[in-house]
């Protein structure tokens, strides 16, 4: 027997009846890529195509296949029903053998692709089958997690919701009430499953934030962080008051004078004390680098003259 396609000599390692395994590979590559190829079926007046689809050979007419009940394709033959995937494995590959079904790689029974379809026994279509569905619902379980997250971030990033969703559990801890949860629409398919963070959010759109009050209870929670620093508030004061001493006022009877020494200048200290302005040329005492309010000390390395009756301390460096 030959290749229908290139009419070369079958071999016995042929995985089709009617093609070679050159030809069969490139009409299952020809099936990705959307090429379309038709041969004609070996028992019916019809042709079928790599891509799932029949025609009669005199009008070249699609046929419009319908739907059964498990979702498979078929279309009406001239002597009775027949399904896609069938007419297109024994067109392309062998008729049906014994104890074996269509197998569809994808677990979608409209797909009727040549490169979806293979022979198969039943136990491994339904192993396949079970695989499928194992997969969905897995695949399932994660897209319901992540509308969880998704849900839960919708509420957490708000401050506003937070802020009513926090109140909302106290409340319902304080008054046993239940809090109106936000969930993400049911998927179906997905039964049984476990509660999870995203069942006790409250739904922004539903909590009224306008009129929102503190409740006595986040008050008593903040009551004893209030009273300590209202005590170190206090502990503060004192010590301020503590630290300030007031300033000596002058002896009674002694005038004060508001005579000021300029930084800069050279001064004479005589017994009092008491400090005269001098020319730095003259002979001195120092001269003045700071001046500051008596009792305060001077910097460091200067000297200092404290004038009482003035309440100002002198500053002094060698002139």
């Amino acid at each position: 027997m030959s290749c229908m396609t290139c009419a070369c000599g079958l071999a016995a390692g042929d995985v089709s009846d009617y093609l070679c395994n050159c030809c069969l590979s490139q009409y299952l590559r020809d099936c990705a890529t959307g090429r379309e190829v038709w041969l004609p079926h070996p028992s019916y007046p019809y042709e079928v195509s790599n891509l799932g689809r029949v025609r009669g050979l005199k009008r070249g007419t699609v046929l419009t296949p319908e739907v059964t009940e498990g979702g498979y394709l078929r279309v009406r033959m001239p002597d009775c029903w027949k399904k896609v995937h069938a007419l297109v494995l024994e067109t392309f590959i062998s008729p049906r053998p014994d104890g074996c079904e269509c197998l569809h790689e994808d677990n979608d029974p409209t797909n009727n692709r040549l490169r979806n379809l293979a022979w198969n026994t039943p136990e491994a279509n339904r192993d396949d089958a079970r695989r499928h569905r194992l997969a969905a619902a897995a695949r399932e379980r994660a897209e319901w997690r992540m509308r969880e997250i998704n849900g839960a971030w919708e509420v957490l990033r708000n401050p506003a919701s937070r802020a009513a969703y926090d109140d909302q559990l106290a409340a319902k801890s304080a008054d046993g009430s239940a809090v109106v949860p936000h969930r993400p629409s049911a998927s179906p398919g997905v039964t049984g499953r476990p509660p999870s963070f995203a069942d006790q959010l409250v739904d922004p759109t539903r909590v009224d934030v306008g009129d929102r009050r503190p409740s006595g209870r986040r008050w008593m929670r903040l009551a004893p962080v209030l009273v300590v620093v209202a005590l170190v508030v206090v502990l503060a004061g004192f010590g301020v008051m503590a630290s300030h001493k007031p300033s000596t006022p002058a002896p009674p009877g002694v005038e004060l004078h508001t005579e000021q020494f300029e930084v800069g200048s050279c001064v004479a200290v005589t017994p009092g004390p008491e400090a005269t302005t001098v020319s730095c040329s003259e002979p001195n005492s120092g001269q003045i680098s700071s001046t500051t309010d008596y009792p305060r000390p001077c910097p460091p390395n200067t000297a200092t003259v404290s004038l009482v009756s003035r309440q100002i301390s002198l500053c002094l460096v060698p002139s």
